[in-house]
């Protein structure tokens, strides 16, 4: 018999007699029916009863002698909804899951239209609807998200940011009752409870699903139905706790569950993001601890705490934590994260210091809300037994320390991955004081293979000695007719799929950037390159700013986008951070003969060729390369000279014919890297007013930035909201 599309999994427990005080019917048989009663047929529910003590088994019995499609099983022992739905997830059967509660309804259409969002596109692991909230009657309250809260958990977030996010918002309705793949669920089922309260196991189902990298995809119709019940505070239900005692206790327990779910949190992330990305959520999940702390202890104080004792210690906590929230140095949501940011281990619109920076005040005011639960039990008259933030501190202070996972044992092992090799071809003459830290930089790129081809233009100081020392580096010419030759005898030496070019003074920043760049363009077959951003540097080795800054808060065209920015305002591959394919970097490289009969600068060149050619360009938004200032500097001599504005002059020639060909051509053809046409994009309007327009906007929305950098950030002013209300606009409008 062939197996069901889809397995939907409804755990119960007194579901006859839990809300029939409120409803007078029972809502259980509301929900089976609506499931049976989907215009998408091809699906089995799967029933797990955990150990009811009234009918509801017998219930749900009754409905699977009706319909062969419903498979009933009961429980041997008590446990929480996630932990049954692991349970059942071991009978499914379908390619496709979805959990269902037994007091929820369903739209007909529901499964439908799910199933059909996953075969248009099935490169996401959820697929969910919007949702109506209502209440015990069927009344609707409410639809629960919108368009934009949604989005950012698509496969173009990251995972780090969309595990922060997470974090931050821990918004699981209604996510959690979307349909699945079931590959992706047994990568994050079963869950165990990380302490005795038990909640947030929603929550921390989706802290593992995104720590994976795993993706929603939202379809903005109201399918879904989530009932709004009354749910009780521990032992009291839904009364004000009277008794002192009684209420410190609940006080304690919910701040330490806090506490903990935030330790659980850090945990997860240290056995799966690489350094730079694990600092990150340090630095910026400490606000999410926060204000869900702060949300938490206002729904005891409101709900359950009487104006006591307890109430009173409750609200000066508050205060405080209020107080602290407002000392944090910026917050996750100033960072705008670029959507080809998930293949990198280096977050850099929060650039190195600014995450340091962060995460020492988080530690700082981590200890100061350490000091104000302390004082806070004081008061109550309570002793915690279970307290774990000194495990919290210790695991921000140490976070590889006692590590067993394998996979982090290799990770900080740095396996090299031998199939990704990668040949630098570096320019070099007479800049011996500048050889060592060159090279060296280049031999400590890690989980790479590398060769390093240099090519001396005649060197008379101890240059090429310096050079023979080191093991990866090979002499490929001892004299060449300038920069253009060099490079291209370098280029001829190659056998790598990949090639960077690096220059004998500059060097690289990201000691992970040779391997996240080729490992991204393996991944991304149609891409022809990719590029990070550039620094400056002194002759001292005094690093100055980040260039390409337009580029550092704001999200980076890629792919087609590229092409357009370049018609737009002439945007250019920063020489040194842009690692391509071989075949293709031969394709757009000068060669000697045609630099002779007409000089240009190499890398304008080679952008043109590229955008002409129609080969298509990603980024990876971290520092790659450093590019130091130094006498002699060749890019200096041309500048001084006017030979650099000529070339310009002459790029920008360049750039104006290729747009006059598209406008007249009316198309643009964009290829692989063997030159096969993957796209075809047709002119319109909008695509007319980012060539011409952009350039104006961008101008326009620089100047906003400059007027935001005069505000105090601690002022909210009617005045830098409009700004940026205004700024948001027009970034809207460019878009």
């Amino acid at each position: 018999m062939k197996n069901p599309l889809i397995s939907v999994l409804m755990p119960v427990f007194n579901s006859e007699t839990r809300l029939i005080d409120f409803t007078h019917r029972i809502l259980l048989k509301d929900a089976i029916e609506t499931i049976l009663n989907q215009t998408f047929q091809d699906f089995e529910l799967i029933i797990l009863d955990n150990m009811s003590r009234d009918q509801t088994y017998e219930i749900c019995l009754a409905y699977g002698e009706e319909d062969s499609r419903i498979r009933v099983y009961k429980d041997n022992e008590l446990t929480n909804t996630e932990e049954a739905l692991g349970k059942l997830l071991k009978f499914a059967s379908g390619q496709l899951i979805a959990f269902a509660n037994d007091d929820d309804k369903w739209d007909p259409y529901f499964l439908e239209t799910v199933v059909r969002a996953y075969e248009f596109d099935r490169s996401a692991d959820c697929y969910f609807t919007n949702a109506v909230l209502i209440d015990l009657n069927d009344k609707p309250i409410r639809e629960m998200t919108k368009q934009t809260n949604e989005n950012v958990y698509d496969t173009s977030a990251s995972a780090i940011e969309k595990f922060t996010r997470y974090f931050l918002a821990r918004d699981p309705l209604p996510k959690i009752f979307g349909l699945y793949k079931c590959s992706s669920l047994e990568r994050v089922l079963p869950l165990k409870k990380f302490d005795s309260l038990g909640a947030d196991m929603d929550n921390l189902f989706f802290m593992k699903f995104f720590s994976q990298n795993m993706s929603c995809r939202f379809i903005d119709l109201p399918l879904f139905f989530y009932r709004d019940r009354p749910r009780p505070i521990g032992e009291y239900k839904n009364l004000k706790i009277s008794d002192e005692i009684k209420a410190s206790r609940e006080v304690l327990k919910y701040l330490n569950h806090q506490l903990d779910f935030y330790l659980e949190s850090c945990l997860i992330a240290r056995l799966t993001f690489k350094a730079s990305e694990l600092n990150f959520f340090f630095a910026f999940s400490f606000e999410g601890f926060l204000s869900h702390t702060i949300a938490k202890l206002e729904w005891l104080k409101t709900d359950y705490v009487n104006q006591n004792r307890v109430g009173r210690s409750v609200k000066q906590l508050i205060s405080f934590l209020n107080s602290i929230s407002t000392k944090l140095d910026c917050s996750f949501n100033d960072f705008v994260f670029s959507p080809n940011q998930n293949e990198t281990s280096q977050l850099v619109f929060c650039d190195d210091v600014i995450t340091r920076r962060q995460k020492t005040l988080v530690k700082s005011a981590l200890i100061q809300v350490h000091d104000a639960f302390a004082r806070t039990y004081q008061e109550l008259g309570i002793e915690n037994r279970e307290c774990r933030f000194d495990e919290l501190i210790s695991l921000m202070n140490s976070p590889h320390e006692g590590i067993e996972s394998v996979e982090l044992r290799e990770e900080f092992n740095e396996p090299v991955d031998r199939n990704l090799l990668i040949s630098i071809l570096v320019t070099s003459k007479n800049l011996e004081h500048f050889v060592s830290d060159t090279l060296s930089s280049i031999e400590k790129q890690k989980k790479i293979e590398l060769e390093i081809l240099v090519a001396d233009g005649g060197s008379l100081d101890k240059s090429v000695q310096l050079i023979s020392r080191f093991p990866h580096a090979r002499l490929v010419s001892l004299k060449d007719k300038g920069f253009v030759d060099g490079l291209n005898l370098a280029l001829n030496e190659s056998d790598s799929p990949y090639v960077a070019q690096c220059c004998i003074s500059d060097g690289y920043i990201n000691e992970n950037w040779l391997f996240e760049a080729t490992d991204y363009l393996r991944k991304n077959p149609n891409v022809s390159l990719v590029w990070g951003f550039p620094q400056y540097m002194t002759e001292d080795g005094v690093l100055g700013k980040i260039s390409y800054e337009q580029y550092l808060h704001k999200e980076t065209p890629i792919l087609s986008e590229m092409y357009f920015q370049w018609l737009s305002n002439g945007f250019y591959f920063p020489e040194g951070n842009f690692v391509c394919r071989r075949d293709v970097f031969r394709r757009c490289l000068i060669t000697q003969n045609e630099f002779e009969r007409n000089p240009v600068e190499a890398f304008l060149e080679f952008t043109a060729r590229f955008h002409e050619i129609g080969y298509l360009s990603s980024h990876i938004p971290t520092v790659a390369n450093f590019g130091r200032y130094h006498q002699g500097q060749s890019g200096a001599i041309l500048t001084d000279s006017g030979a650099m504005k000529s070339f310009h002059k002459r790029y920008r020639l360049r750039m104006r014919r290729e747009r006059r060909r598209f406008l007249l051509t009316r198309k643009k053809s964009f290829l692989n890297p063997d030159g096969k046409e993957i796209q075809v994009l047709t002119i319109s309007p909008s695509i007319v007013l980012k060539i011409y327009f952009q350039g104006i906007a961008r101008a326009i929305t620089r100047s906003f930035e400059y007027l935001k950098a005069l505000i105090p950030k601690n002022l909210k002013t009617s005045i830098r909201s409009g700004i940026f209300q205004l700024k948001s606009f027009i970034d809207k409008i460019r878009t």
